[in-house]
């Protein structure tokens, strides 16, 4: 794996679980210029927000690691958490709408029902394949740092 195609965070290990960790990390500063900005940093209380990562570094609770992730992983979770629900709820709908024509039922209303009944299918295959230790996904704890530093110089507060 080259550097070019990695993100990677630092963060402190705030849980262990086995042989995967919660990392509590910062918001790259990538994320002042991203138009969501507003949204994320709202939905996740502010610059803070904590991620599961594989330990490949025996790190323990209270130690700041490196976390790596492949480009292409993160690019198949936002597939699986963003773009699969929305085609399932299209897919849906347009099921609907076509068995409505052949029943001679109303269609508006078979599409709705049927595009949310794909949808709330779609988000329980996301939450079942997401909570499963899909290694190719999840990042990894590759180092323990020595000192508290994360991305954009900022400094990971403890958990305590």
């Amino acid at each position: 794996m080259s550097i070019e195609d990695t993100i990677v965070q630092y963060g402190e290990v705030t849980h262990v679980s086995g042989d995967v960790l919660t990392v509590m990390v910062s918001r790259p500063d990538a994320c002042n210029h991203c138009a969501a900005n507003g949204a994320c940093n709202t939905l996740s209380f502010g610059r803070q927000h904590s991620a599961r990562a594989r330990n490949r570094c025996d790190a323990k609770l209270g130690d700041h690691v490196e976390i790596v992730i492949k480009s292409s992983g993160l690019l198949k979770s936002a597939a699986l958490v963003y773009l699969f629900p929305a085609m399932m709820l299209l897919i849906g709908a347009l099921t609907g709408n076509f068995i409505a024509q052949k029943i001679g039922a109303n269609m508006n209303l078979f599409s709705v029902l049927s595009g949310l009944g794909a949808f709330v299918l779609s988000v329980v295959i996301v939450y079942f394949v997401s909570s499963r230790p899909n290694w190719q996904v999840l990042p990894e704890a590759v180092r323990i740092s020595d000192s508290p530093i994360c991305s954009g110089g900022d400094s990971v507060p403890s958990a305590n």
